[in-house]
């Protein structure tokens, strides 16, 4: 799933736990140390207030997302961000349902 933010990417994994991880990434090329940890920060923000970094899955499948970040997370406003994350989240999950076991961006 592609938003002016960030790209987010997932798999469905076999696992005795169903529960979801994220994994966050933030290249170089968005800025120094600074302004890297700056987006990471928010971006855990917001999947934290979202409620999706929880064990919550609506049909108990493992999976594993990782978002990438661009520059643009800064300048979003938070509000916009965390519904940005929910709304990417969801989608990706409906196509996973569609077709499992293959990885998704």
């Amino acid at each position: 799933m592609h938003e002016p933010a960030f790209t987010l990417q997932a798999i469905i994994r076999t696992s005795d736990h169903p529960i979801r991880r994220f994994g966050l990434t933030v290249t170089k090329k968005t800025g120094n140390s600074v302004v890297r940890n700056r987006i990471r920060r928010r971006l855990r923000e917001a999947l934290r207030l979202s409620g999706l970094a929880r064990d919550e899955l609506a049909d108990g499948a493992a999976r594993d997302y990782v978002i990438v970040a661009r520059r643009e997370a800064l300048a979003r406003l938070f509000a916009n961000l965390k519904d940005d994350v929910a709304r990417s989240v969801k989608r990706i999950d409906k196509r996973l349902a569609a077709r499992p076991g293959t990885p998704t961006s």
